[in-house]
Order: structure tokens, then sequence, then C-alpha cells
């Protein structure tokens, strides 16, 4: 079968009950989003990765829990939520810094143009820094992993009215920053 072309869920299913080894293709559809969502998160590279291989096996481990009426992507999103949080934890780091973030954004071929946006998202990077952690976390999962706030509340374990409001609050702290 070609795992390739199925769903999330149904593949989910399939690795369940026909084939472990077909997990794989989770891992390759997954792991450069979830290194988007921790790297911009953590302050090392190397422990970044661990995290997210830390997060495969913990979803491997826990894939009978996966409930298919559900997003996969979630679930996967919640794994790597709970190593990120235990990564952490452990090592006393403080949610840091966004050197990645907005990295490849600026695709504008005007030198000038390049400059003046690159001297923008360094501005904003610097802001995005001076935030606490719980707001960090809401702003890269919706901005950079590109998560609904439905998603963000179910992966954050948190209520939507949450979710909303870490990320209002996060914008209107940037802006105050920024004016200071």
């Amino acid at each position: 079968m070609d795992v390739k072309s199925l769903p999330d869920e149904d593949l989910a299913i399939y690795v369940r009950e026909v084939d472990l080894e077909a997990y794989r293709e989770f891992v390759s559809r997954y792991e450069i989003p979830l290194l988007k969502y921790v790297r911009p998160l953590l302050l090392n590279e190397i422990k970044s990765h661990e995290v997210v291989q830390s997060a495969f096996i913990e979803c491997f481990k826990n894939i009978n829990a996966f409930n298919p009426r559900t997003k996969f992507s979630v679930f996967l999103y919640r794994c790597t939520h709970g190593v990120l949080k235990n990564a952490l934890h452990k090592k006393h780091q403080e949610l840091g810094t966004y050197e990645d973030m907005l990295e490849d954004l600026s695709g504008e071929d005007d030198a000038e143009h390049e400059f003046a946006d690159r001297e923008f998202l360094a501005h904003i990077k610097k802001q995005v820094h001076k935030l606490p952690a719980k707001y960090k976390e809401s702003l890269v999962l919706h901005f950079v992993s590109q998560k609904s706030y439905d998603e963000i509340a179910d992966i954050l374990q948190i209520p939507l009215s949450s979710v909303s409001a870490r990320i209002g609050l996060a914008k209107t702290l940037i802006k105050n920053y920024a004016k200071n």
C-alpha cells in the first residue's frame, strides 16, 4: 500500500493495525514543521532535534491512544508540547530566542527592501524575545506552525478563549515594547 497518499488519520489507523513501519511517513511529513515549532523556543539547535525525535517516539508509543475522529497533527503537536515542556523544565531553560523564526520570509530581490525587511524582522524578534514563555509559544504555534486557535487550544490543553487572549496580549505587548 502507498502510505504517502493516505490522510494522517487513516495512516495512524494503518500504523496501529497493519504496519508499524509506516510510521516513518509521519516523520517525513512532520519533522520540518515540528522543528519550526520547537527551534524558536529552545536555545540550542541540537536540543531542538532531540526534542522532536523524542516527541516522535512518544507519539509512536501512544499511537493506540490516538482518536481517529480528531486531527493527528494535534495529537502529534500535543506530544511534542509535552516533551518540550519536560526538556525545558529539566534544563531549567527559559523559552527563548527567535533567531530562526522569520529567517526565510524575506525574498525581495531589491537590496534596499531586503535590508529594511531584515532590520524590521530583527526589531520584531527582539520584542518577541521579551515575551513570557506562554505567549511566545502561542505565537509560534499560530504564526510559524500556522495552527488555528482551536488546534492551539487542543495542543496546549487550554480553553480557546485563553489562546485568543494570549495571542492578543502578546501582540499588544510587542507593540508596547516597540514604542519604548
